[in-house]
């Protein structure tokens, strides 16, 4: 979980039976939360199990961290992220961030 300033929040999660990422967030300090919906390359769809892990933010900059996993045995694979430049109201797949 994580805020980037007073309103705009997220909570980030990946059931067991789910490959993920399942990211939900409130521009209302709490009060509302809706899917926020992702969009992630197809290199990362099938394969592997999505976990958001809890985003940081500098200033209106932000990064959401996205643990990948692989299906067939669990081992981490490495991390993507997603960049917000607008304290979290949009955010964008960037490659150049991952630590895969």
């Amino acid at each position: 979980m994580g805020f980037s300033n007073q309103k705009i929040g997220f909570f980030g999660f990946r059931y067991y039976k789910d490959a993920g990422p399942e990211i939900y967030w409130t521009k209302d300090q709490g009060h509302s939360w809706e899917k926020l919906v992702v969009t992630l390359p197809d290199e990362f769809k099938d394969d592997y199990n999505k976990t958001p892990l809890s985003p940081v933010f500098n200033g209106e900059e932000g990064l959401y961290p996205i643990l990948l996993t692989r299906h067939e045995d669990g081992q981490a694979v490495g991390t993507l992220y997603l960049y917000s430049k607008d304290g979290g109201l949009t955010w964008a797949y960037d490659g150049k961030y991952d630590k895969l």
